[in-house]
């Protein structure tokens, strides 16, 4: 598995540049296709990150985020 970022080849500085670039896109794309999509998008987008910041640490409110990400993403 490539894993640049945890190989250490890819910087911190260049990693963020690189998300924030690929956000960027995939928010455009979905704008581009509906503003429908670009609200599921921004959704998931913040249920994440969320997730990553403070909702992992409380046990049930840990499952029911994951499901709901399950679902935002099908």
């Amino acid at each position: 598995a490539l894993r640049p970022i945890a190989k250490g080849e890819l910087g911190t500085a260049a990693a963020l540049v690189a998300c924030l670039a690929l956000l960027a896109c995939g928010l455009a794309a979905a704008a581009w296709l509906s503003p429908g999509c670009l609200g599921l998008v921004v959704a998931y987008v913040v249920l994440n990150l969320a997730y990553t910041v403070l909702l992992k640490r409380v046990a049930l409110v840990d499952t029911m985020t994951i499901a709901v990400g399950f679902v935002l993403r099908v």
